[in-house]
């Protein structure tokens, strides 16, 4: 299975401003020194698309977004992070955020927030960290916080549905890869080969290890790829409609409420939680 990075629409001199060992855009390189200044940097670009856009691996991950999760930690990156997650309006701009988060192996992070927005009560924010649960590769942590919502109603239940259905897609991607990596079997590898067609994401390359030398994969993996493509093409356009697995609200509703405007359901939340478990 070919990993491929370059944008043939894109001179190579181009991207080689950005992909080549050693070379980061501004903001990144200013997170080690200066985090302050590199977190202020990203919040003023963000937005503002260049004339040629760049994105990273067969998932498109804006190079912003990649940059953002692959800069050094500090609280000021932290809380951009967060911000950013927050921010997402689509089921689609969470995926990518959580994909770069795994790609730069900031999980950890991504569970450790779901888990404090859980904590909250509130159910939009549970409903963004199960959400955000369901978009990460496969995890102990990920696992249990999903099943602590199976038998759940309302707004939170299908958030929690949706977000178990996206969670173990990614989880059968796996057993059909690994099967067909391992099978010397032409029928079984079409076979294996066509199942993982019609579920797998771009987590894909989160996971995927170089096949052994002249196997089927080895031999064949790249004709996959087309395959591969529209179904994560697919993903985009169902996700980009929707919000915690539900039709996207207008957007008068997803503009954040006033600092101080409290919503005042955390108690009330958290008690009815306490009853359904």
């Amino acid at each position: 299975m070919s990993i491929r990075r370059d944008n043939h629409y894109v001179p190579q001199w181009y991207q080689r401003q950005f992909f080549e060992p050693g070379r980061e855009t501004l903001a990144r390189s200013l997170s080690g020194p200066d985090p302050a200044l590199a977190a202020a940097l990203f919040r003023r670009c963000a937005g503002r698309e260049a004339y040629v856009r760049i994105t990273r691996t067969i998932g498109s991950i804006p190079l912003m977004t990649w940059d953002v999760w692959h800069s050094k930690d500090s609280p000021d990156l932290t809380a951009l992070r967060r911000e950013r997650l927050n921010a997402c309006a689509s089921d689609h701009d969470l995926s990518l955020e959580v994909l770069a988060a795994c790609h730069a192996g900031q999980q950890g992070a991504i569970e450790d927030f779901a888990a404090q927005e859980i904590a909250t009560g509130h159910p939009v924010a549970t409903a963004r960290a199960l959400t955000m649960l369901g978009f990460a590769d496969e995890s102990v942590a990920a696992g249990a916080m999903l099943d602590r919502f199976s038998n759940h109603g309302g707004m939170v239940g299908r958030a929690a549905d949706a977000a178990r259905f996206a969670y173990q897609r990614n989880s059968w991607s796996r057993i059909w890869y690994h099967r067909l990596a391992e099978t010397d079997n032409r029928v079984d590898f079409w076979r294996y080969a066509t199942l993982l067609g019609k579920i797998a994401d771009a987590r894909i390359l989160l996971w995927t290890v170089t096949p052994p030398e002249g196997g089927l994969l080895d031999r064949f993996g790249p004709s996959l790829d087309r395959t591969l493509e529209r179904r994560i093409e697919a993903w985009k356009k169902k996700r980009g409609n929707k919000l915690f697995g539900e039709d996207q609200p207008r957007d008068v509703y997803l503009e954040a409420a006033p600092p101080a405007f409290d919503l005042g359901a955390g108690e009330n939340y958290s008690a009815k939680l306490a009853e359904q478990e």
